[in-house]
């Protein structure tokens, strides 16, 4: 089977009804679409663009020594993951193995912090923003199975689920019209901001009882950050529009960090998508979670949606 190839599915096992009261957030990379998935050669491409693009635009060097470096970075990476991860105001906003997109940038600052440049919090995050916006574009992997049946079943103006990604919403309503001959208005919204954090509420008026912070056991090295206040401000402005109440929201995404972990403080239902790089201690975890789930394709997604609170 070929990169961009998927196996038949029936239209059927992508239809379900989101009842009046309740709401749908899904994201759009990792999860209508397979990321990892390498050339013949065994790489991947979008990290070998990342790689010239850091080679080329920002440290103008050899691209072979920034190959090599990636390379050294990123098995300190796998060797330790909760080490590092995508950073934001210095501290990890997002773990690094997640998906090519955090883990190129998380090699990035890692060389970047080698080779002592681009120091400054603001000067940093516009260099890894730059590698990203260059190199997005460019890479396009497969839809997952069943990824066209249920785009159909959710494009249409009455729909009571929302595509909400980190990414452009012009890249996105692209990917959509390769299966729909045309994007409802409402359907995507882009640039969620979801690594951004409000640590000292002065962002959003968090409930008092809201962590800042909390960790998972089994995690040993650091927290996890939930205080996310574009992203759900962009959520909730979506909630109001639709006279839905947050009490009875499902997001579902592939990285439980960025996508869920502050949906699921709020006490949402939150399905995560799993690949290779989920920690075990998740999976360990989220089968003592209530309203959490963990599944490995968009069929299995949809019987969720499916099944009643």
């Amino acid at each position: 089977m070929t990169r961009n190839s998927a196996p038949h599915t029936n239209p059927d096992d992508y239809i379900f009804e989101v009842p009046p009261d309740e709401f749908v957030v899904l994201d759009f990379d990792g999860q209508f679409t397979d990321c990892e998935p390498r050339d013949e050669d065994g790489t991947h491409p979008y990290e070998e663009r990342a790689i010239s693009y850091i080679a080329d635009h920002i440290l103008q060097t050899d691209r072979s020594w920034v190959a090599g470096a990636f390379a050294a970075k990123l098995q300190l990476i796998r060797e330790d993951p909760e080490e590092y991860g995508m950073r934001n105001g210095g501290v990890i906003v997002a773990p690094g193995l997640a998906d090519p997109y955090l883990r190129c940038g998380s090699v990035a600052e890692m060389i970047f912090d080698q080779l002592s440049v681009f120091t400054g919090l603001t000067q940093r995050r516009t260099i890894i923003s730059e590698i990203y916006n260059a190199c997005y574009p460019k890479f396009t992997p497969p839809f997952r199975p069943g990824a066209d049946h249920l785009l159909r079943h959710i494009n249409h103006p009455n729909s009571r689920v929302r595509i909400v990604t980190n990414s452009k919403t012009d890249h996105v309503e692209r990917r959509v019209r390769e299966v729909c001959e045309s994007v409802s208005n409402d359907l995507v919204h882009g640039l969620a901001r979801k690594f951004d954090l409000d640590h000292d509420g002065s962002l959003y008026g968090w409930e008092p009882d809201f962590p800042v912070s909390f960790r998972v056991p089994g995690m040993t090295k650091r927290e996890v950050y939930v205080r996310r206040p574009h992203y759900l401000k962009l959520v909730h402005g979506l909630l109001e529009q639709h006279d839905a109440s947050p009490q009875r929201l499902t997001v579902a995404g592939d990285i439980w960090e960025l996508d869920l972990a502050m949906w699921q403080q709020r006490g949402a239902h939150i399905i995560c998508f799993e690949n290779e790089n989920t920690p075990s201690y998740l999976r360990t975890w989220f089968s003592t979670q209530q309203n959490a789930h963990m599944v490995t394709s968009l069929a299995e997604l949809v019987q969720i949606l499916r099944t009643p609170w």
